[in-house]
């Protein structure tokens, strides 16, 4: 890996409103990226099972940008902020883009702050999902389409899948808006409430064995390839299936944000942080490709669509003491005419510390001290995406 840079980054006023001065921040940059990562012939040719390949990388690309931000204190109460950022790609099928932000923040009172944002972005795949050599594994799931016709079981199955880069990759796009407000009605006590909303275009991921084997049964696009007439394998059988770098038609999530914290300082029993943080998924929907179908996904296996982790924090002198909780809300989804479902979680952590006399310290903690124990029948591979 080779990487050259140089930047160029002035700040400076441009005038004066009511509530300050008014900061411009302008810069440049320039990189050019130079990768090379070659693996031994013998797994670059899969001569090799397994994890053999997928290292091989040999590319190169420089990028330009352009960007600015500009503060705009209207008054003592009301702030805005604008910002701007142009990228410039030599590399084939890239291209320019020019991603805008707004933030703003207001306070009616000195106790109460409302603010919000929206911009946009630009993310070009990385070196080796566009050129990464071809890799093998072995993940588990559930062939369905196998199941009805008799040819594979109707349980979790190891399965031949490929990875690799695919240098027809789309740059990805996407756009957000927050608004929030932060509440400090009492020394030490602080309340944040935020909405976010999230939009993909062209999400750069890969799929996993289980979307493709229900893409295949419900008849959409899929990249499952069996065994045919005349082959080395049963007639009808999983082949292998592709799991290339690609690009997803869409994706857009949305959810909800709390977070309190009370802090108490004391004389004589030490200092005492109180606080929980709640986050909700409202909408996850996916769009794999353009002729696909929109589906919704919070609530389902590996994304479930209520955390909760609270904590009380203490600390006096050379002690300190920290308990944590940790919970996930229960999730269900049907595959193959078949529900695999999970109920709720909720683990607690504890940990007292000390700080020895010659600046070091001692730790002893222990996890999910009530003992729950959480397994998921998921029918999901090990390699799945983060896209649930």
């Amino acid at each position: 890996l080779k990487s050259m840079q140089a930047d160029f980054v002035m700040s400076f006023d441009v005038g004066e409103l009511a509530g300050g001065a008014i900061g411009m921040v302008l810069g440049a940059e320039y990189n050019h990226l130079s990768f090379q990562q070659i693996n031994d012939p013998a797994s670059k040719q899969q001569l090799i099972a397994g994890t053999a390949g997928g290292d091989n990388v040999e590319a190169d690309r420089s990028r330009k940008s352009i960007f600015f931000e500009i503060g705009l204190p209207f008054t003592e109460k009301i702030n805005l902020s604008l910002a701007g950022r142009n990228d410039s790609y030599r590399s084939k099928g890239i291209g320019n883009n020019f991603s805008p932000q707004i933030t703003f923040a207001y306070r009616p009172l000195d106790w109460i702050m409302l603010r919000g944002t929206y911009g946009e972005g630009f993310r070009a795949a990385a070196m080796d999902e566009m050129y990464g050599n071809m890799s093998e594994s072995f993940p588990s799931g559930i062939d369905i389409v196998g199941c009805q016709t008799g040819v594979s079981v109707c349980t979790a199955t190891q399965y031949r899948a490929l990875y690799g880069g695919n240098p027809n990759l789309k740059p990805e796009e996407s756009e957000h808006y927050t608004f929030g407000a932060v509440f400090a009605p009492l020394p030490g006590l602080t309340l944040q409430i935020g909405f976010w909303h999230t939009e993909y275009d062209n999400l750069i991921t890969t799929s996993s064995v289980n979307r493709e084997f229900a893409a295949e049964a419900a008849g959409l696009v899929n990249y499952v390839y069996r065994y045919g007439p005349g082959e080395e394998g049963p007639v009808g059988s999983v082949k292998y299936i592709s799991l290339q770098a690609n690009n997803f038609a869409g994706v857009e999530a949305e959810g909800l944000d709390l977070d309190m914290s009370y802090i108490i300082d004391t004389e004589n029993a030490g200092r005492f942080d109180m606080g929980i943080s709640v986050a909700k998924y409202t909408k996850y929907i996916v769009q794999t490709y353009p002729e696909s179908p929109k589906d919704e996904f919070q609530g389902e296996l590996g994304l479930p669509d209520l955390r909760i982790n609270p904590h009380v924090y203490w600390g006096r002198g050379d002690w300190n003491m920290a308990l944590t909780g940790y919970y996930l809300s229960g999730q269900d989804e049907d595959y193959g005419g078949t529900n695999y479902a999970v109920g709720s979680h909720m683990e607690w952590n504890v940990q007292i510390g000390y700080q020895l006399p010659w600046d070091a310290s001692i730790t002893i903690g222990a996890l999910n001290i009530t003992c729950l124990l959480y397994t998921s029948p998921s029918p999901r591979d090990s390699r799945a995406s983060g896209i649930a």
